[in-house]
């Protein structure tokens, strides 16, 4: 799913700054994607292009094979300047 998904995302306009795969003590493992967008309309318009009836209806199912969709947590982070 990977070389599918990056590529579309990346069409509709996201950056994708990384995907990683981490392990915590417990042995969890959680999938960290992070992407970046110039300002929050660009960041609403992705969105827009990107969550559309074909990701609903073709690739959301797939990915609730893959992870637990109540697990997912989407993050706005903005960055600390020191």
């Amino acid at each position: 799913m990977r070389d599918e998904l990056l590529p579309y995302q990346r069409s509709q306009g996201m950056r994708i700054l990384s995907t990683n795969l981490y392990q915590d003590e417990n042995g969890d493992e959680f999938f960290v994607w992070t992407r970046e967008f110039d300002n929050e309309q660009q960041r609403q318009a992705a969105y827009a292009d990107t969550y559309n009836d074909w990701w609903v209806n073709e690739i959301r199912p797939q990915v609730a094979q893959l992870i637990e969709l109540d697990s997912i947590k989407v993050r706005q982070l903005k960055p600390l300047w020191l």
